[in-house]
């Protein structure tokens, strides 16, 4: 990342998703309902502050990219619960990778954040 930065690309980082306790995937395959698979949002469990944050700072300093931390935790955990589906689309692959289907589901939440941010795209 710090050769994009310095040839002036601007880079965006994906925060990571939070990290469940069960697989959503394997609950609902044992015949368990969304509802029963949905897990609340763990606030606690996560930092108040992006622990990347400083770093991506750093690296934007000496060139001249711009970094931005993309965070989809509002489309993957909507209403502080994160479910394993929302519609037909399967939120996370396991415990803590979200589906490529998801990801794309989002590009609403990507696109707000990144144009709040004025980042070009």
């Amino acid at each position: 990342m710090p050769a994009l930065l310095a040839d002036g690309i601007d880079v965006v980082a994906l925060r990571e998703t939070p990290r469940l306790r069960e697989d959503p995937i394997a609950c609902l395959e044992a015949g368990r309902s969304v509802e029963d698979c949905t897990e609340p949002l763990r606030r606690d469990l996560l930092p108040a502050e992006r622990t990347d944050a400083a770093r991506l700072g750093e690296l934007a300093d000496p060139g001249e990219g711009e970094v931005l931390g993309l965070d989809l935790l509002p489309a993957v955990c909507p209403a502080e619960e994160c479910p394993p589906l929302i519609g037909n689309v399967h939120v996370m692959f396991d415990q803590d990778r979200t589906t490529a289907t998801c990801v794309e589901s989002a590009g609403g939440e990507a696109d707000r954040q990144l144009t709040e941010a004025g980042f070009p795209w």
